[in-house]
């Protein structure tokens, strides 16, 4: 955080309108380039994706991409007192396993990481999440070819 506070509503609904946006307002802009990064993934993959699944499928991870970056931007534009959440460091690194991106404002958040540590980090779990999204996508391909050919069609 840049030291003063901004506007809350102004940083929330620039990232309910694209996440990542209100956490560089808000003065975080390696957290916004990791989320608008996840954006550029799902909106790929949407327009890639030939079945109604897969596009189901990703437009619920965007939803949950856009409600999570929008609470985290509401929290980021706030007073400077804004308290680490969970900064050390196994949590953090547990944190990213289980939760992916979502994690990342933690990360940036925690003193115990450098920031080269924090860069890498945080491309090693956009690339994951990226690839996580695309396999979504071909899987849902698969199962859209298997449940026309056994006639039930989707």
């Amino acid at each position: 955080m840049t030291g003063r506070s901004r506007n809350r509503f102004a940083a929330a609904a620039l990232s309910c309108f694209l996440p990542g946006l209100g956490q560089w307002y808000a003065g975080q802009p390696a957290q916004g380039v990791a989320l608008i990064c996840i954006d550029l993934g799902v909106a790929v993959n949407a327009l890639l994706s030939r079945s109604a699944i897969g596009r189901i499928m990703l437009a619920l991870v965007y939803l949950s991409v856009m409600i999570t970056a929008t609470i985290d931007a509401w929290q980021a534009a706030g007073p400077s007192t804004r308290k680490s959440r969970g900064g050390s460091v196994p949590y953090v690194v547990l944190m990213l396993f289980i939760v992916g991106p979502f994690a990342i404002p933690m990360l940036w958040a925690s003193p115990g990481f450098s920031r080269y540590a924090k860069v890498v980090w945080t491309a090693v779990v956009v690339a994951v999440a990226v690839l996580f999204i695309v396999t979504v996508g071909y899987l849902s391909e698969i199962l859209k070819y298997l449940l026309s050919y056994s006639g039930t069609g989707v």
